[in-house]
């Protein structure tokens, strides 16, 4: 089980503020909530890419103590990855980084996989925001960790890349991994979600996918829309 005790980062009226919550293995959970409330700022403090004023993170009972690389897959709202490397190099690097298998094969198998094999040799600054998103979530979902941390990842996706994101994270989920998306796409997230919470701020409100509680109308109710 994923908890969160308090996490606090402020940025003057902005940031998170004492956000507690659970996720339990083998769930996905939603975090949806205007621009600014601090969804990016809560995925980046979980994963150890901003350190929290106050709080604290556990893993099954267990504080976390960071860098978890092997912990945490983190996949940013905005891809960033060497410009001057190929996704082909890009994977290789990344595999042997985290002390991965990095053979010709997994690599070849991971290009296809999230569907990079038609410009694997490209270099990445000639590819476009939905080449190089797919480049990024292929390097968030290396090694199956048990902690996956997704900002926005449908921004940029074509058709395709939707439904072959939906693939990867049902089957992360059925391995028993925690997932968390950030996004402001409710349809995707009513498609995916076990769980989804409301964040404003310090208040946070979870509803459970088996609520019958409309997605829409609730975001409109929770933030007076």
């Amino acid at each position: 089980m994923l908890k969160i005790e308090g996490i606090t980062k402020k940025y003057g009226q902005s940031g998170v503020d004492a956000v507690s919550f659970c996720a339990q293995e083998g769930t996905v959970t939603g975090i949806v909530g205007p621009n600014g409330v601090g969804k990016t700022t809560l995925l980046q403090c979980i994963a150890g890419i901003l350190e929290p004023d106050a709080g604290q993170v556990s893993w099954n009972g267990q504080p976390v103590v960071y860098p978890a690389g092997e912990l945490f897959g983190y996949m940013p709202e905005f891809p960033a990855v060497p410009r001057f490397l190929t996704p082909r190099q890009t994977i290789l690097y990344m595999l042997q980084m985290k002390g991965l298998p990095a053979g010709n094969e997994k690599v070849e198998a991971l290009l296809e996989t999230f569907q990079l094999s038609g410009f694997a040799d490209k270099k990445n600054r000639a590819l476009s925001q939905g080449m190089l998103k797919r480049v990024t979530m292929c390097l968030a979902f290396l090694g199956e960790p048990p902690v996956l941390l997704l900002d926005e990842p449908t921004n940029g996706l074509d058709t395709s890349g939707l439904l072959m994101l939906k693939d990867r994270i049902r089957e992360a989920q059925e391995c028993g991994a925690v997932v968390l998306i950030s996004s402001h796409v409710l349809d995707f997230l009513s498609s995916i979600n076990t769980q989804t919470m409301f964040l404003n701020g310090s208040e946070c409100r979870t509803i459970d996918r088996d609520s019958g509680i409309s997605l829409e109308e609730e975001y409109r109710k929770y933030f007076g829309l």
